[in-house]
């Protein structure tokens, strides 16, 4: 959830005064880690997206082709593999961990 600015600045506000972490994050429901990291940077992250452009005529053909296809294996096909490497690997990860869980012993 993204607070104002206005709303951080309230509460370290209420820190100068005097209040503690603890306190503070229990009256607004927030974490302490929240509050001390708006102390040290009151601006928000910025979030930076990539948008990847696909063309209709390749993704249209695709559907076509694999009807059934879930998305990671459409942007495989659509998409530079570089991009995808990071979501790979975690589902290799969670795949490995599903696995093992579900192995018998």
């Amino acid at each position: 959830m993204a607070y104002s600015k206005d709303y951080r600045q309230m509460i370290l506000d209420k820190l100068d005064e005097g209040y503690s972490y603890r306190e503070l994050a229990e009256e607004y429901q927030i974490s302490t880690t929240t509050i001390q990291r708006w102390k040290k940077n009151i601006e928000r992250k910025a979030y930076v997206y990539t948008v990847y452009e696909v063309d209709f005529d390749r993704l249209k053909a695709d559907v076509e082709l694999y009807p059934d296809a879930y998305q990671i294996e459409r942007a495989r096909r659509l998409i530079s593999v570089s991009y995808l490497w990071g979501y790979d690997y975690i589902m290799k990860k969670t795949l490995s961990i599903a696995c093992a869980v579900a192995a018998p012993m």
